[in-house]
């Protein structure tokens, strides 16, 4: 071990070796797995008698190889740890777990990652996107939900003409929906522009197809909660092609 890619994390020292093994300073685990006593001068002490007989009964071979100022591989630590049945150990050994040997792993290595350590990264990455994903939908739903509410209060108030300037001006499925007499929902917009071959779903979402590409825009929509997504905004005279379409 290179004294210089070992690193301190919560006053445990620690480094990862070339086959990807974490390695944690003994006198560090000792302390903090409670082996200790209070000497005659008042200072804390490791009970090495202990913790020797400990390491011995584990693995005969820990002791004359690391010695009292040396290291001792992860598993060992774990073992160790069973030995120590106190509430202070629990919370040092989640510690260690939780926090202590990622942190070790992530700058203490100077090895490359070995494939279950790659396989551990890749699936962190995929768990992160169906998160994404999970929020999007989420926020679509939301979307929804606001144009329902949107819908219900427009319901009385009558549709306007539009003027033949303003065609061009994007809005929503929902402000397409007050165009039609009766009104109809975003939702039933949403279904008619699919049917006129003007979008499609993937997944959760709405794209627009290359017929409705020319007459399309993503822009941004805030929600109640403050939060800013993505929403499809239609020109006004995709009105003409989907009016007499049956969703």
């Amino acid at each position: 071990m290179n004294a210089q890619t070992a690193i301190t994390v919560s006053g445990v020292t620690g480094y990862v070796n070339d086959k990807g093994t974490a390695w944690l300073r003994l006198e560090d685990v000792a302390r903090g797995l409670g082996f200790t006593r209070t000497a005659v001068s008042g200072s804390e002490v490791v009970r090495w008698e202990r913790v020797d007989s400990y390491l011995m009964e584990i693995e005969k071979t820990v002791v004359p190889t690391c010695g009292h100022g040396g290291y001792i591989p992860e598993n060992v630590f774990y073992r160790l740890a069973m030995k120590a049945k106190n509430k202070i150990a629990e919370a040092f050994q989640a510690k260690v777990a939780d926090e202590i040997l990622p942190q070790i792993r992530k700058t203490g290595s100077y090895s490359l990652p070995s494939s279950k350590n790659v396989y551990g990264i890749l699936r962190g990455l995929v768990d992160d996107l169906e998160r994404q994903d999970q929020a999007i939908a989420a926020a679509n739903a939301k979307v929804d939900q606001v144009s329902q509410r949107v819908d219900k209060i427009a319901q009385g108030i009558p549709a306007l003409p539009v003027p033949e300037s303003a065609a061009l001006e994007y809005v929503t499925p929902t402000q397409i929906g007050r165009m039609f007499s009766p009104r109809m929902s975003g939702m039933e917009t949403n279904k008619r522009l699919q049917f006129a071959g003007l979008q499609y779903r993937v997944g959760g979402e709405w794209v627009p197809s290359d017929k409705g590409k020319d007459y399309v825009k993503t822009l941004p929509v805030q929600l109640e909660n403050g939060k800013c997504v993505y929403q499809l905004h239609w020109q006004r005279r995709v009105f003409d092609m989907i009016c007499e379409v049956t969703a």
